[in-house]
């Protein structure tokens, strides 16, 4: 009970930030995908009209399982579906160019993510993202993968 007392007002001061206010965010992520698909990236994101959000990302994933790797970088679009106070609920929209280590290929993909702001406008953020892959293997075409992270305002 003790700690539960002092977990409260914590919570009260992280959840009186304000979020999605327009600002530029640099971002961080990881996740998981299906057929053992690890995956990490970083992106810049800056806002337009309506709290959506534009994205410049590098992602690099590695199959675990056949040790097939990709690294792309793309363009990305956020429409907000949602939003309160301090959470934005998310679809992603993008597509993006890059290189399987032998060959160019390209990978559009869709998704949606849902970001809760904390303390001095940082958010944290969970999201799924699917995406072909063109002009790869036949097994490796097809991505889904859940991801977290970090996001950082630049000022």
């Amino acid at each position: 009970m003790k700690k539960l007392m002092i977990l409260i007002p914590l919570f009260l001061i992280i959840c009186s930030a304000n979020g999605q206010n327009g600002d530029l965010f640099l971002s961080f992520k990881g996740g998981y995908g299906i057929n053992r698909i690890g995956y990490a990236g970083f992106s810049f994101e800056f806002p337009t009209e309506g709290f959506t959000q534009n994205e410049i990302f590098a992602d690099f994933q590695e199959n675990k399982k056949s040790g097939y790797q990709t690294a792309l970088a793309g363009f990305g679009i956020k429409p907000v579906l949602v939003r309160y106070t301090n959470t934005a609920f998310r679809l992603m929209f993008g597509a993006a160019i890059g290189s399987d280590f032998e060959r160019f290929i390209a990978a559009p993909h869709v998704g949606c993510e849902v970001s809760q702001a904390v303390r001095s406008r940082i958010e944290l953020f969970l999201g799924n993202k699917n995406q072909v892959i063109l002009w790869s293997p036949t097994s490796e075409r097809w991505r889904f993968m859940a991801f977290a992270g970090i996001r950082f305002p630049l000022i």
